[in-house]
């Protein structure tokens, strides 16, 4: 009889893309299920595995809110507030992943750790089973500690002073998230309602961390898969027994997303490429939220300028409509696509300029192509992913805002004229090449919890 593993996805393509060769490896000897947002349904199945689609969201993040406005309930607040007294998430999504349970019967679910308060909802149905559970971190730990850089602070290892002032920050920002969400919604803020659960399904304290995540709870004793060589980390980074590093493990064959005009411009850009012995710079910034759309456009215009005259030709990968006054000003150098078909670009590219999603940096380390990053924001793990690019010298990094043209040309010409950031890249991408079979080693020695 196969055995079948769940992967219990949070909705993010890059939360997806960076489960797949984990996936693949473990396809040979079992049925492989991913479990996630209902619009992920038809890209999940193109890659060649089976979906589960879920309707709920997990509880515990804030989502309340967003629900109602997008289910038009009348009053949303009002709603929100009722939602989150009477758990209404929580309830959802339990009686939907105790469905899961009892159509797929899996051996063992790996819970992205971004949504890991679906442990709690699905402890009290597995701790007295054969089942096996383990998180998949996706970005590098995001347990903020004393003496160390956050992940989403630009902060390298020798700035002690401003380590503690980040520090700091974590704890006074954590301090009025809480009071403003007790206020705003009358006492039941998010820590309350996952400390709640904690409490009402019995999770051991065996299972508690002490250890704050930026985002959800903390477990502890529950195997954690990062996706990451612990080389590309900080020297300097801590590792608790459960933490498993098991390289950036790329799925460099994954069928992608493309905009059709790739298809009828890419002879073009290869000409020129070839004729006029022109670089090439692929820019992308992934998923622009709303707030960060006039940040990116003050960056899309002074990178205009710094390549209008240069000799190069220039991928910008954009899918926003609140872009397009901004492209509307591109030169002939630069070529705009919605969906680009990254890791065939990045295969002949010399330049990756990206907000520094680890799904990027890992695919640029494989083609062996030097990253210009520029952050988005403080949210997730950009901003320290970049530190860690700074740090090994496989890339520079840049004020998204603050950068002038003329920093961003002096950046580029550094990168392509300096033959350390590749020679560093090659370095670390043979380091990581040493990980790939420790996933399906470690996979195999998880154990039930109980």
């Amino acid at each position: 009889m196969t055995n079948t593993v769940v992967f219990l996805i949070y909705h993010g393509m890059g939360h997806f893309n960076a489960c797949f060769r984990l996936a693949k490896s473990l396809s040979s000897d079992h049925d492989v299920v991913f479990a996630g947002h209902s619009s992920f349904k038809s890209y999940i199945e193109t890659q060649g595995f089976i979906f589960y689609p879920l309707s709920t969201v997990p509880f515990g993040m804030g989502l309340e809110q967003w629900i109602n406005e997008q289910q038009k309930s009348k009053y949303p607040y009002l709603k929100t507030i009722q939602d989150r007294w009477s758990d209404r998430l929580y309830k959802l999504r339990e009686a939907e992943l105790n469905q899961l349970l009892k159509d797929l019967e899996p051996d063992t679910i790996l819970i992205d750790s971004y949504q890991s308060t679906d442990f709690i909802v699905l402890y009290p149905s597995i701790k007295n089973t054969s089942t096996r559970v383990a998180f998949i971190q996706t970005m590098l730990p995001t347990i903020v500690r004393e003496n160390l850089p956050p992940i989403n602070s630009t902060i390298l290892p020798s700035d002690t002073d401003e380590i503690k002032k980040a520090w700091k920050q974590f704890r006074w920002k954590s301090i009025k998230k809480t009071a403003k969400e007790k206020l705003r919604y009358l006492g039941m803020d998010d820590n309350a309602i996952i400390q709640r659960r904690i409490g009402k399904n019995k999770i051991p304290t065996s299972l508690l961390a002490e250890e704050k995540n930026l985002r959800g709870a903390s477990f502890t004793n529950i195997d954690e898969f990062i996706l990451a060589p612990a080389e590309f980390d900080f020297q300097q980074h801590i590792s608790n027994v459960f933490q498993k590093y098991i390289g950036f493990q790329p799925d460099l064959k994954r069928i992608e997303v493309s905009d059709m005009e790739y298809f009828k411009l890419d002879a073009e850009i290869r000409r020129k490429v070839k004729e006029n012995e022109s670089i090439l710079i692929y820019c992308s910034f992934g998923s622009v939220r709303a707030s960060d759309t006039s940040a990116v456009n003050t960056f899309i215009k002074k990178l205009f300028q710094a390549v209008h005259d240069r000799n190069c030709i220039v991928i910008l990968s954009i899918n926003s409509i609140q872009h397009e006054n901004t492209l509307s000003e591109a030169p002939q150098n630069v070529y705009i696509l919605k969906a680009a078909p990254q890791i065939e670009i990045l295969a002949r590219a010399d330049l990756f300029i990206t907000h520094g999603g680890l799904n990027s940096i890992k695919e640029a380390v494989y083609m062996g192509v030097p990253m210009l990053v520029y952050p988005l924001h403080d949210i997730t793990d950009t901003a320290g992913n970049s530190s860690r690019i700074v740090y090994h010298q496989l890339g520079l990094r840049g004020d998204l805002l603050n950068d002038t043209v003329e920093d961003i040309n002096k950046k580029i010409v550094e990168l392509i004229n300096n033959d350390v950031y590749k020679k560093n890249i090659f370095t670390l991408r043979e380091k990581d090449e040493e990980y790939s079979l420790l996933f399906r080693k470690f996979y195999d020695e998880l154990t039930p919890l109980h």
